[in-house]
């Protein structure tokens, strides 16, 4: 893994410290891409648990209203800026000559409806690393083929 997957990597396992509303489960650093899923709490499941201690033995609650439910695009937004921002960091603190765009526009979400969906994600983003050698995208079988075609 290069540095950008490192980046990737450690920010998307810090997002439950920013958003502890979630839960993260399997994914995977590709060389061109990044699989991942995010377990959203039902918006009544979290709770602050000092407010609810002070509700229970009788003590008003005032401040600020409870926080809103990040959604997953909250999340994603802040995933990619903080992936971002630290790759941009690298590039200027040790005067690399690389282009800091790191991600594609927008990202692609599904929402999992059942277990069999959720096992079948999760195989699907275990076995990806396989499926790089076929992968269009695979700089490595892009040459390999050139050479193919020119020996012919």
């Amino acid at each position: 893994m290069n540095d950008l997957g490192h980046i990737i990597q450690n920010e998307w396992l810090a997002l439950p410290q920013r958003f502890p509303e979630i839960q993260l489960d399997e994914y995977i650093v590709m060389p061109n891409h990044f699989h991942g899923i995010i377990c959203l709490a039902e918006a009544n499941t979290v709770s602050d648990p000092i407010a609810d201690a002070k509700t229970k033995i009788g003590i008003e609650v005032s401040g600020a209203p409870p926080r809103p439910h990040p959604t997953l695009g909250d999340i994603i937004c802040a995933f990619k800026s903080l992936v971002f921002k630290r790759y941009y960091d690298l590039i200027r603190q040790n005067n690399l000559h690389k282009i800091a765009k790191c991600w594609q526009r927008n990202y692609w979400g599904r929402i999992i409806r059942n277990n069999r969906e959720f096992d079948n994600i999760r195989h699907y983003i275990v076995m990806n690393p396989e499926k790089w050698a076929e992968d269009s995208d695979n700089l490595d079988l892009l040459l390999t083929r050139m050479t193919e075609r020119k020996d012919r």
